[in-house]
């Protein structure tokens, strides 16, 4: 699955359906997801299985800027934070993600106008 954001043009706009190569791997794009802004640092967002990404990026250590995954359940979370760590790496619950990024994001004071 492809995202079509502002990085999207960088794939050639593909349709459904269409394919391309990536690490000398055929891709077949199976879904587009529209989103209202990037969050990925100008780089095209490609949505797929842990195990097609090391296949397409087998020499993934420094290469990927996030790795998206869905537990099976609250209980498999722990096991993943796990298994990340091994290779690693630092596996964040959403909630996790989202707390280091408000701490981390600077924040801008705006001031509300006065009147003359």
């Amino acid at each position: 699955m492809v995202v079509d954001d502002a990085e999207f043009p960088k794939l050639r706009n593909p349709k459904l359906g269409s394919t391309f190569e990536l690490n000398n791997h055929r891709v077949t794009i199976v879904g587009i997801a529209k989103v209202a802004s990037n969050g990925l640092n100008g780089v095209p967002t490609l949505y797929t299985t842990y195990n097609r990404a090391i296949q397409y990026i087998p020499q993934m250590h420094f290469t990927l800027s996030y790795l998206l995954v869905q537990p099976r359940n609250e209980a498999a979370v722990a096991d993943i934070k796990q298994k990340v760590a091994k290779l690693g790496y630092v596996a964040l619950t959403k909630d996790e993600f989202n707390h280091g990024i408000a701490i981390t994001t600077p924040t801008r004071q705006v001031s509300a106008p006065t009147s003359s």
